[in-house]
């Protein structure tokens, strides 16, 4: 490794990755990708999260004129992170640095000093998409009360050298709240490499049909709602298979095979080619990788109609989308495609096809080119501060 400042041969990429929430299985694909490269030079920094959950869950932060959670985030991903750019991963000894999500890029933005390598920040949402549209903060009160977080995000995006968006939904905020300019706002959506084996819809009464829910976040993601559906509509015709390290399934539960927590390797090559319908009845979600996984190996998805998902699902061709709260709907869109095994076998293969054509192979090259392309001479003066008009 050159010294810090010193210009390689080929330039030199670090890669930040947070462990959950499918962010690491995305940095993971986008880490292959750049190791198949003669231009670039490649090291990743994975940090666990253990640290980050026990700090932000911890009691004594908790309460009346305490902390907000997110705020409790930003600082413990930060000593997180501190732990581990050091030596070999200081930032300073890159040319550029991507990071994922925005609590990742946050803490490599603070750490960046004197001559700052370029950085690339990947982000799903932004702070007035998480409060307003998915927990339904009003707005009046987002301002008011988290005035501050959305100052870090206003500061980190308006400084970053390249914002990759996972999909076109935070993208369009992240344009109309002139976060960034345009020029340097790439849309990358969430690609995963197809598994070796995919779905072959089996013929009805062949077998006892199987639908599978795959969510760590087991209440957010809908897990009690759909073990309680099963039991009530499903429970005797076909299978529920829960992969999740949260899931909480009643012990008499009929018919219902708790997989726990599941390495992806043995979730994409095994468990979903093995299922017949992919279901996601989510509160609270932004580019779940779970529903482009499911779809790549030929799963009908049925999920919920919020923020990016449906970029993922086309409702009526590769699955059915519901509002979240529409219980009524989300059974009886499940109903149809358990009576249906030609609506079951269309929209799966609708869905395996969408996968490939916003495909890895298409997806992260052309990312690591916009990064390559990062690595070019830079001012050693600071990133201006955010402010003033940004043509679009």
């Amino acid at each position: 490794m050159n010294a810090p400042g010193a210009r390689a041969a080929r330039p030199r990429l670090l890669i930040v990755s947070l462990e959950g929430m499918g962010w690491h299985p995305i940095s993971q694909e986008l880490l292959a990708y750049a190791r198949r490269r003669d231009d670039l030079e490649v090291e990743h920094a994975f940090v666990p999260l253990g640290f980050v959950a026990r700090a932000v869950s911890a009691r004594r932060l908790r309460g009346r004129g305490r902390l907000p959670a997110p705020v409790r985030r930003l600082a413990a991903v930060r000593v997180a992170l501190r732990r581990h750019l050091s030596g070999a991963l200081d930032p300073g000894r890159f040319d550029v640095v991507y990071a994922a999500p925005f609590e990742a890029g946050h803490a490599v933005w603070r750490f960046r000093e004197g001559r700052r390598p370029a950085l690339a920040v990947r982000i799903d949402t932004t702070v007035r998409q998480a409060l307003g549209e998915l927990w339904g903060v009003p707005e009046a009160r987002v301002e008011a009360e988290q005035r501050w977080l959305m100052d870090q995000e206003r500061e980190l995006l308006g400084s970053v050298e390249l914002l990759v968006a996972a999909s076109e939904w935070v993208a369009a905020s992240v344009r109309r709240q002139a976060l960034v300019p345009s020029d340097r706002v790439w849309v990358a959506p969430t690609a995963t490499t197809p598994p070796k084996r995919r779905t072959v819809p089996v013929p009805d009464g062949e077998r006892p049909l199987r639908i599978v829910f795959v969510g760590n976040h087991w209440e957010r993601k809908g897990g009690p709602r759909l073990v309680a559906w099963h039991q009530q509509h499903w429970a005797e015709r076909a299978e529920l298979h829960i992969c999740s390290a949260g899931g909480q399934v009643p012990r008499r539960a009929r018919g219902v095979v708790d997989h726990g927590s599941v390495p992806r390797e043995r979730l994409l090559e095994e468990l979903l080619p093995s299922m017949d319908v992919f279901v996601l009845p989510t509160f609270r979600d932004m580019s779940p990788v779970s529903v482009v996984e499911a779809a790549s190996v030929g799963l009908p998805v049925v999920s919920s109609r919020i923020a990016a998902i449906p970029e993922l699902v086309v409702d009526g061709e590769t699955g059915f989308l519901l509002p979240p709260q529409d219980d009524e709907g989300f059974v009886a869109a499940v109903d149809r495609l358990l009576d249906d095994h030609a609506l079951r076998a269309r929209m799966g293969e609708a869905g395996r096809q969408l996968t490939q054509q916003h495909g890895p192979d298409t997806v992260y090259p052309q990312l690591l080119d916009r990064i390559v392309a990062l690595a070019a001479p830079v001012s050693d003066s600071p990133a201006p501060r955010p402010g003033g008009r940004v043509d679009r």
